[in-house]
């Protein structure tokens, strides 16, 4: 997974159900879809960042991702290494792990190892464009992190080191996307999302500013902190 040329593309493996306990990695089946993730989880975590991973870890996840649902554009010419980079928050809190293919034409592009583990190989289609609202909506959310980054936690008086920006219930990020989409008269079908690497956009620009604007308006934003954030979350 390291020479100077591209490895021959592999091209995709059809996705079926249930298919990390039939098919397997490389022959190796497990037993559940969480058992797949903590030992992808344990290669990611355990990598040391902005270096190929070694070559049975690197065969491991391709065999893996192979099932993503844009492996064919993913994977291009062919495929030299895999790195794990911090990924650009979503607009507040720290950098996440992530995965990257290094192409043999010295191109580059992340992959959600996520996407082969959903059905058809791909996230579901209100969560791609619930990810792309967040992102038009980042340097809102960003500004409320700079702002209030250092002060303590309004929960739990901790000081706010790393927090995570929350939407103060009712109004989480999901109700103000609905109540854009109606207010708008659309559906999430009607919004068109692209991929540019590391994250998801609205392809019409007009529809991301109206969105953004709508948010702007309405959304009431505190600064957590992370373990208050995770307690909300369950």
């Amino acid at each position: 997974m390291t020479n100077s040329r591209p490895n021959a593309p592999l091209g995709p493996r059809p996705y079926t159900a249930k298919w990390w306990k039939s098919e397997g990695v490389l022959e190796t089946a497990f037993a559940t879809q969480a058992d797949l993730k903590v030992h992808i989880r344990g290669i990611i975590d355990g990598a040391e960042l902005n270096t190929p991973l070694e070559e049975s870890a690197a065969a491991f996840l391709i065999d893996v991702l192979r099932r993503h649902h844009n492996w064919v554009d993913k994977e291009g010419a062919g495929i030299i290494s895999i790195v794990i980079r911090l990924n650009p928050p979503p607009g507040f809190g720290p950098a996440r792990r992530g995965l990257w293919l290094i192409r043999g034409d010295g191109s580059e592009t992340d992959i959600s190892w996520y996407a082969p583990l959903h059905r058809g190989g791909a996230l579901y289609e209100a969560r791609g464009v619930t990810l792309a609202a967040r992102a038009e909506v980042s340097d809102q959310t960003r500004a409320i992190y700079e702002l209030y980054r250092g002060t303590p936690c309004p929960i739990c008086g901790k000081p706010l080191q790393n927090g995570h920006v929350d939407h103060i219930p009712p109004l989480t990020l999901a109700r103000l996307l609905e109540n854009w989409l109606a207010a708008d008269g659309i559906t999430r079908a009607d919004i068109d999302i692209v991929d540019d690497g590391t994250r998801r956009f609205f392809v019409d620009r007009t529809l991301a500013a109206r969105c953004a604007e709508f948010h702007r308006v309405n959304a009431r934003l505190s600064l957590i902190h992370p373990g208050e954030n995770l307690m909300q979350a369950k």
